[in-house]
């Protein structure tokens, strides 16, 4: 399986001990799937040349393994999936979990689908820095947010969750 190694999907995973099967990163066909229940991440990744099985789970560990361990010049992570339930990283081979030992997956294109906007709709889009939001919000105190907007272009609003005594600002990144 070979992917873009900026992508630090082990973040992303479940760290509940009861929730074995979204505590780790799901390859399928040419899909990266890390989630923790509330938040997800779904990324393009290409079969290596070996027989990788059609679908696996790689645990947070080889993930973050496979990162330490790649070329420093290579924008490229690599990680063998030949054997079902094993990653080889150079001289390493790490056992990950199987969807029978860990429990079914979640369906997460399904899940994208039913949560998101379809683009014929229409939408919103707006870009931001997220360390000026984390700043904001350690500013005002909290960890939980609610953002508010009339459109992409205007000034962002900031409130702490249900409670509107304290308030901030942030303003959107231009895309051009």
């Amino acid at each position: 399986m070979r992917t873009n190694k900026k992508y630090q999907l082990q973040h992303v995973v479940s760290s509940d001990p009861k929730r074995v099967a979204i505590g780790n990163i799901k390859f399928s066909g040419s899909q990266l799937f890390a989630t923790d229940g509330r938040i997800a991440i779904i990324a393009e990744a290409e079969a290596s040349e070996n027989a990788a099985p059609s679908a696996c789970l790689i645990s947070p560990e080889t993930w973050a393994r496979a990162i330490k361990g790649a070329q420093k010049k290579s924008e490229f992570l690599e990680i063998d999936l030949a054997q079902a339930g094993h990653s080889g990283i150079g001289d390493l081979t790490v056992k990950n979990p199987t969807e029978e030992s860990a429990g079914q997956y979640p369906d997460m294109l399904g899940m994208w689908s039913r949560l998101t906007v379809p683009s014929e709709e229409g939408y919103t889009e707006i870009s931001f820095d997220v360390t000026l939001l984390a700043k904001l919000a350690k500013g005002m105190g909290t960890e939980t947010v609610t953002l508010r907007m009339r459109k992409e272009s205007d000034a962002i609003e900031v409130f702490v969750n249900h409670d509107h005594k304290v308030k901030g600002l942030i303003m959107p990144i231009r895309r051009s």
